[in-house]
């Protein structure tokens, strides 16, 4: 690594860096589409008007494997977006459930397995806040409600087969 110094509280052996996840982050195109093609999979994302929405909310957000459709409130994000895998201490208000969650727990309870975990696309914002685990959960403070007036349609196809196990 350069330009930076990493400061460890205990010794770490180099079988353990050979296992420490890799970050990886990148920007998303609003609007516009993104291709990530070390991911295999693109992110498409328009803004809409709210009435233009309501009556496609009633039709199922899966589409078909390795697609996902999710509609997000546009002024409870701060732009611009980023997709990158979790880090450690991610935590996020997880839709339909109380209260907030680590991103590990939200992983363990649904059963992906650990050398999985940071293939795992997060869709977040400007402040670091989770918007989306793509493809599993959408936090709750970005729900869209009777207030919303303009909406994020994000519209992701992933191509990877071994990632669309997971979806």
């Amino acid at each position: 690594i350069y330009n930076k110094i990493i400061i460890y509280k205990k010794r770490i052996s180099k079988d353990q860096t050979e296992r420490m996840p890799i970050p990886w982050e990148y920007n998303v195109s609003i609007p516009g589409k993104t291709e990530i093609k070390s991911l295999g999979m693109e992110v498409e994302v328009k803004i809409l008007d709210s009435k233009d929405i309501k009556s496609s909310l009633h039709f199922t957000r899966k589409k078909s494997k390795g697609e996902f459709l999710e509609f997000i409130d546009y002024n409870e994000v701060k732009l611009p977006l980023k997709l990158r895998n979790r880090r450690s201490g991610d935590k996020f208000y997880p839709l339909k459930m109380k209260g907030l969650k680590k991103v590990k727990d939200f992983f363990i309870d649904n059963k992906i397995p650990k050398s999985h975990r940071d293939l795992i696309p997060i869709l977040v914002d400007s402040e670091d806040k989770i918007i989306w685990i793509m493809g599993m959960r959408l936090d709750d403070r970005v729900k869209i409600n009777s207030d919303t007036k303009k909406v994020l349609c994000i519209k992701t196809k992933i191509k990877n087969t071994f990632l669309q196990r997971y979806f």
